[in-house]
């Protein structure tokens, strides 16, 4: 069966909190607003690929961390 990856906002929020950073403290270091943190965080945004590479190299942590595999019916 073929499978997408798809952002996963629980591992997001899972990574900060595990590196005890602030929202405020991730969106400075990432160059946004804290309140766009919040968003992916709850899953109503999908960072895109450029915000998405910030963010893991603020959090040095792999893109792949931050994704789950989906499978998809045919």
């Amino acid at each position: 069966m073929p499978a997408l990856l798809q952002f996963n906002p629980a591992a997001l929020r899972r990574v900060r909190a595990d590196q005890q950073l602030t929202l405020r403290q991730l969106a400075d270091q990432v160059g946004c607003v804290y309140t766009t943190i919040i968003k992916y965080e709850r899953g109503r945004c999908i960072p895109s690929s450029p915000a998405m590479a910030s963010l893991a190299a603020a959090l040095g942590a792999p893109m792949e961390t931050f994704f789950e595999r989906v499978e998809v019916s045919e």
